[in-house]
């Protein structure tokens, strides 16, 4: 009788577990962690993580072909501007060989050549991101030219309806 005293006791605790965490799904368990992480880390450190006020100035002169990522075939997307450029141009000055893509074709091509013009390796694809035909032929393309592709930066993004992030359906974010 005790064992199913015990049982029963146990069945009621994790029912009323059940009802306390009712909506705490582990996305935002997970969102939660992360966000606590960071502001216990800001606490800890008695700054921001990020340096916005005095960014570390990107990497110039010569290319060192000898670098972190030299050998490494790196493939970018959204390069023709902005976070995705710099990108193509921090990987290229640490030796990497760089294949990026853009809407923007002629800003695409003047970007590779300023790399090659440092000593870099990169090529430029246009591709649009929301097209699944050019992304696999951009994917392809790197494959086919160089044999493989070791780091993938997706840094363009397509359009979405704002927001939260646990409310966003799993099979739209993990496509």
């Amino acid at each position: 009788m005790e064992a199913n005293g015990e049982q029963t006791k146990s069945s009621e605790t994790n029912n009323t577990n059940r009802k306390s965490t009712k909506g705490l799904t582990r996305r935002r368990v997970m969102l939660g962690g992360a966000g606590i992480a960071g502001l216990t880390t800001t606490i800890l450190t008695g700054r921001a993580q990020a340096n916005t006020q005095n960014p570390v100035a990107p990497a110039t002169g010569a290319a060192n072909p000898k670098g972190r990522f030299a050998g490494k075939v790196v493939l970018i997307t959204g390069a023709t501007s902005g976070i995705g450029e710099a990108t193509a141009r921090a990987f290229a000055h640490e030796g990497a060989t760089v294949h990026f893509c853009g809407r923007r074709e002629a800003l695409g091509e003047q970007i590779a050549q300023s790399i090659r013009e440092a000593g870099g390796k990169a090529t430029f694809q246009r591709a649009d991101v929301r097209v699944e035909e050019e992304v696999k032929s951009f994917v392809d393309t790197c494959a086919k030219q160089y044999g493989r592709v070791d780091i993938a930066f997706n840094n363009a993004g397509v359009f979405m309806t704002p927001a939260q992030l646990h409310e966003i359906p799993l099979d739209l974010i993990l496509i």
